[in-house]
């Protein structure tokens, strides 16, 4: 069974290369932020930052369901997860973990061309969202998860790197 699991911080491309490394290799894509942001209406930034402002999908009990989730996915599937929190819930079950990353102002710009929005405000969402996220998962789990970084197997910087490439990275280091 192949498990490997991509994170890091919004809008640093890891839906991107994990969608491209589980096509690629065949295997399932999995993303437990996507059970999070599906229940709010918005683009994606919008949809993140606003269920953090929600009390039932910002609840403990609604991350745990999240969480038991993806663990139960990695353990029956051969999957490539893509979560912010994956390395931390799954990284022991995984063959590899990578964490993918990329200066604020370059995540910015990304955002605001997925979701044709200005660079300026795409670029506070994302502060706020990586405040809110650091806050409520340092409350819920006692960690603050941009150190999942520490625990990666591969760090890759992906400022001045195509997705193909970073997907060709990726799948080197399991093939």
């Amino acid at each position: 069974m192949t498990v490997i699991v991509i994170s890091g911080p919004p809008g640093a491309g890891s839906s991107t290369v994990a969608r491209g490394v589980a096509e690629e290799l065949g295997i399932e894509y999995f993303s437990p932020g996507k059970h999070f942001k599906e229940k709010i209406d918005g683009n994606e930034t919008e949809s993140a930052n606003l269920g953090w402002k929600d009390d039932e999908l910002s609840s403990k009990s609604t991350h745990q369901s999240i969480d038991d989730l993806q663990k139960k996915v990695a353990r029956q599937n051969d999957v490539v997860i893509d979560g912010k929190l994956s390395i931390h819930m799954v990284g022991d079950i995984a063959d590899l973990n990578v964490w993918l990353t990329a200066p604020l102002s370059v995540r910015a710009q990304r955002s605001a061309e997925r979701d044709d929005m200005d660079v300026e405000r795409a670029k506070e969402m994302m502060q706020e969202r990586q405040r809110d996220e650091i806050e409520q998962w340092r409350e819920m789990y006692g960690l603050n998860y941009m150190e999942q970084r520490k625990s990666a197997d591969l760090v890759i910087e992906t400022e001045d790197r195509s997705p193909e490439d970073i997907i060709e990275t990726v799948i080197s280091k399991v093939s």
